[in-house]
Formats: C-alpha cells, structure tokens, sequence
C-alpha cells in the first residue's frame, strides 16, 4: 500500500482473504466488489505516522482472483489489529463459515475486533491469529484476517492451558474471569503452591468461551440458568464453591467487592481483593513488599492498583526510609485491550482533584511524603508514570540507582534507550503479551538528591506476582515454588 494515493498492489492478507472465502463457494460469482479497512501502517501492528482520528482513502483496485473479477475499495484506519474485508456473497452466504468454506464463525460475545484479538489471545493464538473469522451472520459478510493468515493450513486454537501443576495445599476460588482473573486463573493453574478450586462467571465472555476446561460455578440463579444455553457447564453455584477454598481472590469490577463481602465472611473464608476497591471495611491496602506479615494475613485484604503497585515496587527498592518525597504524575490509558466500547478517542482527560495513587500508596506506607496527579490518554498498552523522588540524606543518587538495578521485577532501561509500550507489548512472547516487570527509565536532570524516573507498565498484569504473594501469604497453606516475576522486589525493601 502507498500513503496517501493509491494502492500498488493488493496486499498479500488480502489476497489470501478473498481467495479462501470465494474457493469455499460452490458457484463463485463473475464480478465481487469488496471494502478493504487496512491497518494503520498498512500491516498488523504498532503504527508510527497515523492515520490518527481519521479513515484514509487508498482508492480502488481491480484484480483477479480465481475466476472473479474483484473490486477492492482500500481504506486504512486508526487501528492496528487486523484486516477488515466486507462483501456481498449472492447466494452463497450461508455456506461462507459452514465446515466446507474454512472460515470460523466467531461467538456472539465477539462484537468488534477488540474483542476480537482478545478471544485470540484466550485461545493461546497470540495477537497474529491464522484464521479468517466471520461476524455474525448478516446478509452482508464481515471477515476479519492477520498477516499471519494461512488459508491452506489446517488450523486449531493452540491448547491455552497452562502446564499443569503439582495441585498445591491451598485452594484458591477465583471470582471473576476478565482482564485480571483470567490472569491469575492461568498463574494459579500452574503454580505448584495453589489448587485452582473453581471460577464463578456472570456470563460466558471470550475467555469462557476458549477455555471450557476451567471449573466454572454460576455467580447466582440467574446465571446458572442462563450459562448452559451458551454452551458453558457449570458445576454450582457461588456459595457451593467457597465451601470448597481456602482463598478467595476477588476479581470483580472496581468498586463492587462490597457487595460480596457478606457472602465470604458468612462462609469464613480468606478474601482477598484486587486494586481498585475503595471502601476500607475490606480490609487494609498491601503490598508483599512493604507491609506486615500480620497485615498481609488479615482476613480481608485489598491489592494495590496497577500504578500503585507499581510505585510500590520502586519505593521498595529504595527502602521507604530513604526516600524524603514521592510526587508523581501518571498517564493512564484509557481502556483495556479487550474494551473498545470504553475510554476517550481524541484527546486527554485532565484529573481536577490529586489521584488516589499517593493516599493508597501512604496507606501500604504511613508516613512517607507522597502527592499524585493523574491525567487518560486515548491508548491501551499500558501506564506511564512520571515519578519525582526527592531522596533523604543518607542515600546518594548513585546509590539509589544501584538499588533499582539490583531490584527484581524492575527493568531498568539502559540510558540512551527509550520505553515504547506498543512495540514493547507486542514483542512479549507470554500469553495475552503479559509484561509483570516495571520498565524505568532514569532521566538525568543533574540534580543531585533527586531521582526523575519514566515508569512504564502492563496495567493488565503488572499486579499478578503481588496476588500470587498475597495469596499464598494469607492462607495457611505452605509455600512451593516461586510466584511469577522473579521472587521479592528488592533487597532493600525492608530497610
């Protein structure tokens, strides 16, 4: 493709698009003319020159393709996902996602290409999936295709599973299968101190649809009558299950954990919160790296969020009584990779009032010198924190350096380099790209007694190791093997 004229030449994807879907037609017909929405760069991935906000026309192409004469009008748009081929089939649309055409007909709960990848990534496909997929079943037909498109193949959804662990002492039910819990049903999985005891689901989303090996409960009444007529099997309800755990990880939405909180005491289980829940009768705020072992096993607990999280780590690698002040500024992206729906598309939302990042971060560490502000920008690979730390006397800049050098969890970029989320993410060879370390990038202002840090991470996983930590650490249970992220964040965590 070539930037703002023409099409040279009909992309490779493309022409593997139309040639399976017209080879899996009984009577291909004389003429097809189709729309064509390219990636940004005009491949799948990262885009660096637009378009931004904007659809840019490529015009028309005339080509063949077996024996029909295809019309291709080509635009590219601001996403990066995949390829986007609409047309009208006469005839033929019935057949086109039968057993005959190759092409797969994607769940009902797949309805935009966000959603879309993030079903491929469940299946364990990663973001260059080798089919041509359909939406739905309208009378004009949808398809959807990566430059990993291998039509002659023969190609199945690779086993998601996790390699299988051991089973541990310490049975774990997880609430909630969506960004987060998916993530920690995939560690738990495989992690030989915990036994995954079950997921309770409200309705059968991507990740439910991709892994029917997973012990699914139905979150109530409702939800157990409906679950079965999407095709999930359910073996009980909420309250069967928590008779069944030890622990109970809570990875609801934000701010509703509340709600459920009744049913854990009730039961006498361990609940454990992920970040995001603000009503303290939840328990106090951790960090595995900062807090007590007395706090850590409370009954009740809430995770840190990502970005607090995040900034707890680098307090800990400092050591808290080294550090005179923390002020940060935190870029949040404004959706997750699976919700197209939510968020900003032009533009940044400006926080009026300080963020709740340095209240919860002085709540894991009563008496540090903490302020925050925060602002959401329209992207979705992950946050980015602009971090100031005035540092006290008796540690030098250079020392405070070599401190998060030696720090697990941390990725401390060489200078020179730069941090750049979207490629970064798309490099992980981990499932759903996961990145549990904290890129820091030190910029050298010349001050002395100060630290200007660049903290980029994965919002979607960054805060796994840490319930893994906090898991294990409120239950009884003994501890087997080593969490995701290589052991404790720093060796100064508790100086």
């Amino acid at each position: 493709m070539r930037r703002g004229g023409g099409v040279v030449t009909v992309p490779a994807p493309v022409r593997s698009a139309l040639g399976l879907l017209l080879a899996g037609v009984q009577n291909p017909p004389a003429d097809l003319q189709a729309l064509v929405i390219a990636p940004a760069a005009g491949r799948c991935g990262p885009a660096a020159n637009g378009p931004v906000d904007a659809f840019r026309d490529h015009g028309v192409l005339h080509t063949t393709v077996g024996t029909t004469a295809v019309t291709l009008r080509v635009l590219s748009a601001q996403h990066t996902r995949c390829w986007l081929l609409s047309c009208d089939l006469p005839g033929q649309m019935s057949s086109v996602g039968g057993p005959m055409s190759g092409v797969e007909v994607l769940p009902a709960a797949v309805t935009d290409t966000a959603q879309l990848n993030e079903f491929m990534l469940d299946r364990g496909l990663g973001g260059d999936w080798p089919q041509v997929v359909r939406f739905g079943s309208a009378d004009r037909l949808l398809v959807a295709f990566t430059d990993g498109i291998r039509p002659h193949a023969a190609v199945h959804a690779r086993d998601a599973s996790p390699k299988p662990s051991r089973g541990g002492d310490i049975r774990v039910a997880v609430l909630g299968a969506g960004v987060i819990g998916k993530r920690v049903i995939h560690e738990v999985m495989s992690d030989d101190r915990f036994t995954l005891a079950g997921v309770v689901v409200r309705s059968a989303n991507t990740f439910v649809h991709a892994r029917p090996d997973v012990p699914y409960y139905a979150f109530d009444e409702d939800t157990a009558r409906t679950l079965p007529t999407q095709g999930v099997g359910v073996r009980g309800r909420l309250e069967d299950l928590l008779t069944q755990a030890d622990v109970v990880i809570d990875c609801g939405p934000s701010r509703s954990g509340a709600a459920r909180a009744a049913l854990y005491r009730e039961a006498g289980i361990r609940s454990v919160f992920c970040g995001g829940e603000r009503d303290s009768t939840l328990g106090p705020v951790v960090h595995p790296a900062l807090s007590s072992e007395e706090l850590l096993s409370a009954q009740s607990v809430r995770l840190t969020s990502c970005n607090t999280t995040a900034l707890a780590r680098v307090v800990a690698a400092l050591a808290p009584a080294s550090i005179a002040e923390v002020d940060v500024t935190v870029v949040r992206c404004c959706t997750d990779t699976d919700k197209a729906g939510k968020g900003i598309t032009n533009g940044a939302v400006l926080g009026p009032t300080p963020s709740h990042h340095a209240q919860d971060l002085v709540s894991v560490v009563p008496g540090l010198r903490a302020s925050s502000l925060a602002l959401t920008v329209p992207m979705d690979a992950g946050h980015v924190i602009h971090a100031r730390i005035s540092l006290a006397p008796q540690l030098s800049r250079r020392a405070a350096l070599a401190r998060l050098a030696d720090a697990s969890r941390l990725n401390v970029i060489h200078e020179g380099s730069t941090i750049d989320q979207v490629h970064r993410r798309a490099t992980m060879k981990t499932p759903w790209h996961n990145r549990y370390d904290l890129d820091v990038q030190v910029v050298d202002t010349g001050t002395p007694d100060r630290l200007d840090l660049w903290l980029a991470l994965d919002n979607e996983a960054i805060t796994i190791p840490e319930a893994l930590d906090v898991l294990a650490a409120t239950t009884a249970g003994p501890a087997r093997g080593e969490t995701v992220g290589a052991g404790p964040v720093g060796k100064n965590a508790a100086t």
